[in-house]
């Protein structure tokens, strides 16, 4: 399916819907992922809060930890480097770190 959706893309049909655009972003991503682990290329993840005008959606950088271990577990061959170490949730990445030999933080913003 996932296949389909990249070929449609790419065959300039656009319009895939929401359901198929995260599907394909999925797939890119983890397509990615495998070619950094082939490589022994790091990856940076953005684990910092979301900068927005009169906004600050906090669950989004602490509800993004929990995705991070599912990627540092299905890819132990990958160094991820976590971004500005979660802030305002340092704990818990730093955490990650100490638990993940995969997972290394970037003190930026700390």
């Amino acid at each position: 399916m996932l296949r389909k959706q990249f070929t449609t893309l790419i065959a300039a049909k656009p319009y895939i819907g929401p359901d198929g655009a995260q599907a394909l972003e999925d797939y890119l991503f983890h397509y990615c992922l495998r070619k950094a682990q082939d490589y022994g290329l790091p990856v940076k993840i953005h684990t910092g809060y979301y900068a927005a005008k009169n906004n600050m959606p906090l669950s989004r950088i602490r509800d993004n930890a929990v995705d991070v271990c599912r990627l540092l577990e299905d890819y132990p061959g990958v160094r991820f480097v976590l971004m500005h170490v979660g802030y305002p949730y340092q704990d818990e990445y730093i955490a990650l770190c100490k638990q993940y030999h995969n997972a290394y933080a970037d003190l930026c913003w700390a």
